[in-house]
């Protein structure tokens, strides 16, 4: 459910890229250090926006690191950590060990079972430091999964609690004057992120007789969904008091999110005919 937050290369100059790059390795790196090797396989390009946004908008130290990574062991790599990619790499591995479990509960996947219980030591070290983040996502899961066993569950039930999950993991610090405008933004990006997913996976959902609330009924009207919910990000983001990397963050926004989008609407209407 997660990989949907990308940039769009062709529009970012080589600098915006390599400290894009530099923010990805940034939260791998967190994640090992923190919590071992197992979670960065789940790394996603969603957890590093909000690493990148939360950074720029706190004013996060920005200086560039060389550390070795296991998929360039020869070679360093430049690579940006602080509080927020620390942060993030929590919020990583969370949503990975939720994750699993759903896989099991959904398709009895012993595989999912057996990496939870690998992941579970990780998960309660989270859950010790952001209690009340894994409160809100255990819960907005849980009720997912019980949503998810209707085939009456609309499209937007559901998107509703994952963008309430998302959004309230954007939330770093809720004395930031601003962070409700971090709430709303990733509230929609949730939104966002459930539709592409629904969209993206409908015809295997289909074929393996899996949830998905498009099956029964595609709405002919997700396509301006999507974009109205592009537009209010964007709106949203315009207000933010960028400090740094605001040219990477509105490729992101601006660009980003419409090719990811146009991608798996074009694949549809292609499968369509």
């Amino acid at each position: 459910m997660f990989g949907y937050v990308r940039y769009s290369k062709p529009d970012l100059t080589f600098r915006d890229f390599y400290k894009y790059k530099a923010y990805y390795c940034g939260v791998c790196n967190s994640i090992k250090n923190n919590f071992g090797q197992l979670g960065r396989l789940a790394l996603n390009y969603d957890i590093v926006f909000m690493a990148l946004l939360l950074s720029a908008i706190y004013d996060g130290d920005d200086k560039f690191q060389f550390e070795k990574c296991m998929l360039s062991p020869f070679k360093k790599k430049k690579i940006i950590l602080n509080e927020y990619t620390d942060y993030c790499s929590s919020i990583n591995v969370l949503f990975f060990y939720f994750k699993l479990l759903d896989d099991y509960k959904d398709n009895r996947s012993y595989p999912s079972l057996l990496f939870s219980k690998v992941l579970y030591k990780n998960y309660l070290k989270v859950k010790d430091k952001y209690p009340h983040k894994e409160k809100i996502m255990r819960y907005g899961m849980e009720k997912i999964h019980e949503l998810e066993k209707s085939d009456r569950t609309t499209l937007d039930e559901v998107s509703e609690v994952f963008g309430e999950i998302l959004g309230e993991m954007f939330v770093y610090d809720s004395k930031y004057e601003q962070f409700m405008l971090l709430r709303e933004i990733g509230y929609n990006l949730g939104k966002y992120v459930y539709y592409l997913d629904c969209m993206d996976d409908l015809e295997d959902d289909a074929k393996r007789k899996r949830f998905n609330p498009l099956i029964n009924s595609y709405e002919h009207n997700i396509e301006k969904r999507i974009d109205d919910l592009i537009n209010r990000i964007e709106n949203l983001t315009i207000q933010l008091d960028i400090k740094h990397s605001k040219g990477i963050i509105c490729n992101i926004v601006s660009q980003g999110l419409r090719n990811k989008s146009d991608a798996i609407i074009a694949k549809i209407n292609k499968g369509r005919g």
